[in-house]
């Protein structure tokens, strides 16, 4: 299957090309809107098991510049090569078309590969462009996440975005309370009070609270980004 992999890539390099993407060595193909919106088309393979075939996901996403840049002071581990890594926000082109399922393409070794390469990328076109258009805005970008219009995205993406959003475009005290609304939601993840209960009637050795990760996890982000705009 290298061989025919070899040829899907090149093939969609060429059509992707009419509209404006470059492909990276991942395989995956970008282009920049306003210097600093990178638009990111890059595809999930599998092989189900089967010998001498492959499966191909699109999956098309956005990276902000200026918001990657930032997380790289509040954040660690995240690649600065962003033109390299993954997108911020990304959905399978599946889920933009009008059955609205999760869709792949098979590809086989002995098949050739120009009609299912070439249904794939009029696929991704067609729904997946003006999806790219609309997280491209960054006032659609932050309605979405503040509304939840995109419920597809979960609170480890949300939380981390969305507050340098506000803060990058202006809205420095919206920033702060959707920190601190994402501090309380995850502080109230476990019910303490009810462990605390339990410990009253059973002793602490026999209940024990167990660590929140998920607020745990999350504010070694809150204490960078607190330090940061206070020094702002």
């Amino acid at each position: 299957m290298k061989e025919q992999k070899k040829k899907i890539w090149l093939f969609l390099e060429e059509y992707f090309s009419q509209y404006g993407f470059k492909r990276r060595k991942q395989n995956n193909y970008i282009r920049t809107t306003d210097g600093n919106v990178i638009q990111d088309i890059g595809f999930t393979t599998a092989t189900r098991g089967e010998k001498h075939v492959v499966y191909l996901n699109p999956v098309v996403g956005i990276i902000y510049r200026d918001v990657d840049k930032l997380m790289l002071q509040l954040r660690d581990g995240l690649n600065p090569n962003i033109e390299d890594y993954g997108p911020m926000i990304c959905r399978s082109i599946g889920y933009l078309m009008p059955e609205h399922y999760f869709k792949e393409w098979k590809f086989t070794k002995d098949k050739d590969i120009r009609e299912d390469a070439e249904d794939m990328a009029k696929a991704i076109i067609e729904y997946g462009s003006s999806y790219l258009e609309e997280l491209s805005d960054v006032d659609q970008m932050i309605y979405g996440l503040a509304t939840s219009k995109y419920s597809y995205i979960g609170s480890e993406v949300r939380d981390y975005i969305l507050p340098v959003l506000y803060y990058l475009y202006g809205n420095s005290e919206q920033a702060v309370l959707t920190v601190e609304e994402a501090v309380t939601r995850r502080s109230n993840s476990i019910n303490i009070e009810e462990y605390k209960a339990l410990q009253a009637i059973y002793g602490e050795d026999a209940i024990q609270i167990p660590p929140n990760k998920a607020l745990d996890s999350y504010m070694p982000f809150v204490e960078k980004f607190r330090k940061f705009l206070a020094e702002k």
